[in-house]
């Protein structure tokens, strides 16, 4: 606990160490919750692509930026299941070109 450290230099390092972790595991969850916040048929589109969109915020205020690009990525990784034709259509427009 922090009151039984000896100085107030040992509180402050023990408050700051125990915060700093905490931030750093909250900042983990949301990662895994954008990442992994699949898309089914049984959720309203619009409300789960505002989810999104708030999750992604909330990993900005971590200081984790996401651009346009890589959030459209992690937007098709998560219909992949549902909306299988949307993501074929998406590589064949953005994928690498063959030649």
């Amino acid at each position: 606990m922090v009151c039984h450290e000896v100085s107030a230099r040992d509180m402050w390092t023990h408050f700051e160490n125990k915060q700093t972790k905490r931030e750093y595991e909250n900042y983990i969850f949301a990662c895994e919750q954008l990442y992994s916040n699949k898309y089914t048929n049984a959720i309203n589109m619009s409300d789960w692509l505002h989810e999104m969109e708030l999750q992604k915020r909330e990993l900005q205020q971590y200081g984790k930026v996401i651009s346009d690009d890589e959030f459209a990525e992690i937007l098709l990784y998560n219909i992949s299941r549902t909306h299988r034709e949307v993501v074929r259509n998406e590589c064949r427009e953005s994928g690498p070109s063959s030649g």
